[in-house]
């Protein structure tokens, strides 16, 4: 139950974006928040507390987060109407649900509707924040489209968001590693033109973000897009710096198995064939990787 001095914590939480990383705090605003739309305390805008309960149970991901997280957004949809600010903030929440989705129509319709959401955001200015993570969230289910047209889109939309004043660091942050993937894997010529001014900006921003993100997805991911791109500029003066990035990846307990596989193998390739075949072994011992990563262990595994 949530008395009347817990109110203002309350009221506060539901102004703190990004929401944290840390599933301690996560773990403890989730029932804050549950406990005050149980009980809700005077003042409390109830749409508003919904979309920030549900913001935390996407960032803690846990087993029925996601459930209770869309059923949330259902209720506000529900019960408000189209364009209005926390309808168009839960439009966006249930199509970032279907981010994981392997669905090529359930990314259609979440690109649309995010489309729509931003659209109707753009012009408010109390709304910013959700603005620049609808553009993120647009990019992303673009980018898991995989076509070229969403490929050029999605980058106008990280150069947009990396070039704003008012983009939030963190966003940045993602913005630019979803961009710096972009040119790796389809323009190299863009990636090698900028390369200094990309590894300058990648740097400045994994320092401003790593006190509140430690063991964040993007911050961990940021670190071995940076690896990758000092090993591909110049591994001889900068494999020691990218060596222990990847190795601070691989022993962090927030790192995700797609992430620590990700980093085994890169530095699996800079490394002596005996650690290597360990890293490799670490890699095959994962279940449900991207077959992509299985292909590279593959590949170094022949190459040793």
């Amino acid at each position: 139950m949530t008395s009347a001095s817990d109110t203002p914590v309350v009221l506060a939480l539901l102004e703190e974006y990004p929401s944290p990383t840390k599933r301690e705090k996560l773990i403890d605003q989730i029932e804050e928040l549950r406990s005050a739309l149980a009980t809700p305390p005077k003042g409390l805008d109830i749409n508003k507390a919904k979309i920030k309960l549900s913001d935390l149970l996407v960032g803690r991901a846990g087993p029925g987060d996601y459930s209770e997280a869309g059923k949330l957004y259902d209720e506000i949809l529900s019960n408000s109407l189209a364009g209005e600010a926390e309808n168009s903030k839960a439009v966006l929440g249930r199509a970032e649900l279907s981010l994981p989705s392997s669905n090529p129509e359930e990314v259609n319709r979440a690109i649309e509707a995010a489309a729509t959401a931003v659209d109707s955001l753009e012009d408010r200015e109390d709304c910013f924040f959700f603005f620049i993570k609808g553009k993120l969230l647009l990019a992303e289910l673009l980018l898991k489209r995989g076509d070229g047209e969403g490929r050029d889109f999605a980058l106008k939309l990280y150069d947009e968001i990396l070039s704003s004043n008012q983009s939030h660091k963190y966003f940045k942050l993602r913005a630019l590693v979803g961009k710096l993937e972009l040119l790796n894997y389809f323009n190299k010529d863009a990636l090698k033109q900028g390369a200094d001014e990309h590894i300058a900006q990648m740097q400045d921003l994994l320092s401003a973000t790593k006190k509140d993100r430690a063991g964040d997805y993007f911050s961990l991911k940021g670190m071995i897009v940076l690896s990758e791109i000092l090993l591909w500029k110049d591994k001889e003066h900068m494999g020691e710096n990218a060596r222990k990035m990847l190795s601070d990846v691989i022993n962090d307990d927030a790192s995700c198995d797609d992430l620590r596989a990700r980093a085994s193998l890169d530095l699996a390739e800079i490394s002596s064939p005996p650690l290597a075949k360990t890293l490799i072994k670490g890699v095959r011992r994962m279940d449900g990787l991207d077959p992509y990563l299985l292909r590279k262990a593959k590949a170094i595994e022949n190459a040793l």
